[in-house]
């Protein structure tokens, strides 16, 4: 099936399959609802149906006209064009986080642009393969949210792992999530400011 799916995957393609004895015929990438309904898809998975043509749109209402197999016919659909409900949820969190997903894509010489217009170059199954790399590197924006540090390479993770596991137990900086290095930076913050009311007591004193 991954063959078949790269090898048709293109801005405007359809997919043909069949669905409790019908057949279907719909958008190839579920981009093509639009970005703002493919965020709420997981919550309204009826909203897959817009991506049909209407001659199955019609078929679907007269087979199922109260969407009590909408959940089926959902992962049918997901199934046909190489993605998944996992897959789905990817791409409905690279949505939420947008502008870090532009970040890591330019990093590779993509615009996510070319996703958010479905009659771009940039398909919702591509991205979601991408996605699911980002992830799982710290250097990418969306890796390092999701392991909730600073993004770095993975050399100065590895250096930084090192240098936790030797010392006092304390992670290293590179390793701080954006809420501690905020408590840092507050930490400092009063320490400066607890010095310099010293030193102004002391020049009184003189």
């Amino acid at each position: 099936m991954a063959l078949r799916a790269i090898l048709a995957d293109s801005p405007d393609a359809w997919v043909d399959f069949q669905f409790q004895g019908e057949d279907l015929r719909a958008r190839f990438d579920p981009m093509w609802m639009g970005a703002e309904n493919l965020v709420k898809v997981l919550d309204s998975p009826g909203l897959i149906r817009r991506i049909f043509d209407q001659d199955s749109q019609m078929r679907l209402t007269l087979a199922d006209p109260f969407s009590q197999r909408i959940d089926e016919l959902f992962e049918a659909y997901l199934g046909a064009v190489g993605l998944s409900m996992r897959r789905l949820g990817i791409l409905v969190h690279a949505l939420e986080h947008v502008e870090d997903l532009e970040v890591d894509l330019l990093r590779v010489g993509l615009d996510v642009r070319e996703w958010l217009d479905p009659a771009g170059g940039l398909s919702s199954r591509r991205v979601a393969v991408l996605v699911e790399d980002f992830l799982d590197r710290p250097e990418s924006r969306l890796g390092a949210r999701r392991l909730d540090i600073t993004p770095a390479d993975k050399a100065a993770v590895v250096v930084a792992q090192y240098v936790s596991a030797r010392g006092d137990g304390e992670a290293h900086p590179f390793l701080w999530s954006p809420e501690e290095i905020a408590r840092e930076a507050e930490k400092q913050r009063e320490l400066v400011e607890k010095w310099a009311r010293i030193k102004a007591r002391s020049q009184q004193m003189e």
